[in-house]
């Protein structure tokens, strides 16, 4: 149970994977019976929800029929919204469990009112589960030599039914940055434990032309290093064309030649002090 889960009136718990059945047969009651506040344009989406009654829905996803119900009316009695995430979007329908929400909330009047699209975010350099399967399978077929885990779990968070503990283990040498001993690290030969955001350097383009710079706020309290200055030293120690591309001394140095960079872009008339 989540923590959302914990601190919630109610806790309905439909079967793993299925949360956007349950989603879609709480909109086809909302479309048959015309509750709350549609778009004029409800109506056409009666055929993507005549497969998801709550008779049939409540078969495949654990939730009764008689709660689907409900919940379609106390769902469209007042300002509501639905949100998509945690593990309901971490398996192999979560694409598809994120969009019966986004209809759920459509159906329901509540795009423009609790729910708003604002700029895109960025992104760029996000990745995709086809990624952690491909990694998984090149694993288990043992074309991975060395694994570096940062900010990820995934032997804990990744489906049973990938395999990738199992695969994990295959792999000779495994590094964890992680500054828990969480189930990845746990399997790990050699931890590196990361700062805790609160110590690092960092910056973040939550979307195109929007550029954000974090500073640490305290000094390490343990004795720990940021990832980015593990990698820069690996760099140095590896020679060659790696030393060559990265030569700044500590990673806020390699932020602060990026950030120069940027301030040449953007063209300011301020001095880089000011800008950075």
């Amino acid at each position: 149970m989540s923590l959302t889960a914990q601190n919630a009136d109610e806790w309905i718990p439909p079967a793993p994977g299925t949360e956007g059945v349950l989603a879609l047969a709480i909109a086809h009651v909302i479309v048959r019976d015309r509750l709350g506040s549609p778009p004029s344009d409800a109506a056409r989406l009666r055929p993507t929800f005549q497969a998801y009654a709550p008779e049939a829905a409540a078969g495949r996803c654990g939730v009764s029929a008689a709660t689907i119900e409900r919940l379609a009316r106390e769902f469209t009695a007042g300002p509501s919204v639905a949100v998509a995430g945690g593990m309901g979007a971490q398996h192999a329908d979560a694409h598809a469990t994120a969009a019966a929400v986004h209809l759920l909330n459509y159906v329901a009047g509540n795009v423009g009112r609790t729910v708003g699209f604002g700029a895109a975010p960025n992104a760029t350099g996000g990745s995709r589960y086809q990624r952690l399967v491909d990694l998984t399978q090149a694993m288990r077929e043992d074309r991975v030599a060395v694994l570096f885990v940062h900010g990820a779990n995934p032997a804990y968070a990744s489906p049973a039914g990938l395999g990738f503990a199992a695969a994990l283990a295959r792999v000779p040498f495994k590094v964890s940055f992680s500054r828990f001993l969480d189930e990845t690290a746990m399997e790990a030969d050699l931890i590196l434990p990361d700062h805790d955001p609160l110590e690092q350097w960092n910056d973040f383009e939550p979307r195109a032309g929007v550029s954000l710079l974090q500073q640490p706020v305290m000094q390490p309290v343990f004795d720990t290093r940021q990832t980015g200055d593990v990698l820069l030293e690996l760099a140095r120690l590896m020679g060659g064309r790696m030393a060559q591309r990265f030569t700044a001394a500590t990673y806020k140095d390699y932020l602060q030649d990026a950030w120069r960079r940027l301030h040449q872009q953007r063209g300011t008339r301020d001095s880089f002090e000011t800008f950075w």
